[in-house]
């Protein structure tokens, strides 16, 4: 239980700080490519990240 917390807790900040990002490089860049980009790769890193923790929580439990 304590462990599926401390996931969650990490995924939740995770996804707040690649909001953060996004938006600062969307208003500093000013380019929607560019910004179309960021965000599809840090989507697929959160991604893989949150694949890689469940499966590890999994494999340890």
């Amino acid at each position: 239980v304590v462990v599926v917390s401390i996931v969650v807790v990490v995924v939740v900040v995770v996804v707040v700080v690649v909001v953060v990002v996004v938006v600062v490089v969307v208003v500093v860049v000013e380019q929607l490519v560019v910004a179309v980009v960021v965000v599809v790769v840090v989507v697929v890193v959160v991604v893989v990240v949150v694949v890689v923790v469940v499966a590890v929580v999994v494999v340890v439990s």
